[in-house]
């Protein structure tokens, strides 16, 4: 797919951190928190970003993740909801080593969306994921 095809806010996105603008605090504790995980497995396991659209939340974790050489797994929290699915599928991203070796950070966009029937269970797994993962998660609403 040609760059022309795709919508104005991926066509643009920032790759890199010297392109994101404002926040610059809040990403400064961001690349520290997800660079301690070359250490060790930090005591907080998830980072929480909260804020309306278009401040820069997804476009950080992206920019960052290519900044530190991490792969990148993104799950829309719209598409992945049951208790179910997010074990099969997330748990198997935050708890399995990448092929190269390389960290991954693990994108849960849109958690706020989870309710209902149909997304029964669904933050519990979360947690569970987050307690076993060996790989940052951030949870973005």
């Amino acid at each position: 797919m040609s760059n022309e095809n795709l919508p104005w806010p991926e066509r643009y996105r920032p790759v890199s951190q010297e392109q994101l603008v404002g926040n610059t605090d809040t990403i400064h504790t961001l690349r520290e928190w997800i660079s301690s995980w070359r250490k060790r497995i930090p005591r907080k396991r998830a980072i929480l970003l909260i804020g309306p659209p278009g401040v820069g939340k997804t476009a950080s974790i992206c920019a960052l993740s290519h900044d530190l050489n991490m792969e990148l797994v993104e799950f829309n929290a719209s598409d992945k909801r049951n208790k179910g699915i997010i074990e099969a599928t997330v748990w198997i991203a935050a708890t399995q080593q990448t092929l190269d070796g390389r960290l991954r950070i693990i994108m849960l966009d849109e958690v706020d969306g989870l309710s209902g029937t149909s997304d029964r269970g669904g933050v519990g797994a979360i947690l569970s994921v987050i307690k076993e993962s060996v790989h940052p998660i951030d949870d973005s609403k």
